[in-house]
């Protein structure tokens, strides 16, 4: 679906990998999330950065390409072997690298992170020079008060409770964000160089990642509350935001009758 000569062109490409099935939560991509599928949340916080020169949706199912374009990705085709469950990150960064060869950064905006930012996808691709680091990937941090062996393990040497802020924070990976350098994604296979990794620490809404019915459920009641306060600060904005966000819903006249 793309012209290889054409690829050089783009400096910095993030990646929207959407399989068509999913094992915990069937369809979870293409499921609706407030006024859009899942996976296309991602699309449009990418194409709403400006340090990002082209945006792939990347899928081996036809319905999700159809509709990722529709949304403004440029679409992909992933091949068979890449679509299940034994594919790993790793193994989709070096393709989705080796499909952009010319270009300087590669990212992977993970469609199951739909609430991280615009503004956190640029302090991403910012952050591989201003850190001089081959990569970046999007960390949460915070302090927990930590069990082991089934009894707390937090107390104070002395057998007291500590306050929060003593806890030493843990520091995750959220597998939302990733950006590396295309070369090192082409000569090593890997989505990011661990031993030269900025982490990028995200807010705790763009921590949240889709797994499982739970975490949609979260995701629509965080959605919803997200878009009841937009509105609250917009009076002008539509209290239908299927109107004025779905490109199905707008100039296309063909749109209604086009099922993907």
């Amino acid at each position: 679906m793309t012209n290889p000569n054409s690829r050089a062109e783009h400096e910095v490409v993030a990646f929207v990998h959407a399989k068509g099935q999913s094992t915990r939560v069937p369809g979870k991509n293409m499921k609706k999330l407030g006024d859009a599928p899942m996976f296309c949340h991602a699309i449009r916080n990418a194409l709403a950065c400006e340090l990002i020169d082209l945006v792939v949706i990347d899928s081996e199912n036809d319905e999700i390409l159809a509709m990722g374009e529709r949304y403004g990705a440029k679409p992909l085709k992933r091949p068979a072997e890449l679509a299940s469950n034994a594919a790993s990150g790793d193994d989709l960064m070096y393709w989705q690298a080796s499909n952009y060869k010319g270009s300087r950064l590669v990212m992977q905006a993970v469609p199951t992170a739909p609430f991280i930012r615009p503004e956190t996808y640029a302090a991403a691709i910012r952050a591989i020079d201003e850190q001089d680091v081959d990569s970046v990937c999007a960390v949460g941090k915070e302090a927990f008060y930590p069990w082991k062996e089934d009894r707390p393990a937090y107390f104070r040497p002395d057998g007291t409770i500590p306050n929060s802020f003593e806890l030493e924070p843990l520091i995750f990976e959220t597998t939302g964000l990733y950006v590396t350098k295309t070369a090192h994604a082409l000569a090593h296979r890997k989505r990011m160089n661990t031993e030269n990794c900025y982490p990028l620490v995200v807010s705790k809404l763009e921590v949240l990642d889709i797994n499982t019915p739970e975490d949609f459920e979260l995701a629509e009641i965080v959605w919803h509350g997200l878009d009841r306060t937009r509105s609250s600060h917009d009076p002008r904005s539509s209290h239908d935001p299927q109107s004025s966000h779905d490109p199905q819903s707008s100039h296309d006249p063909q749109s209604s009758h086009d099922n993907g």
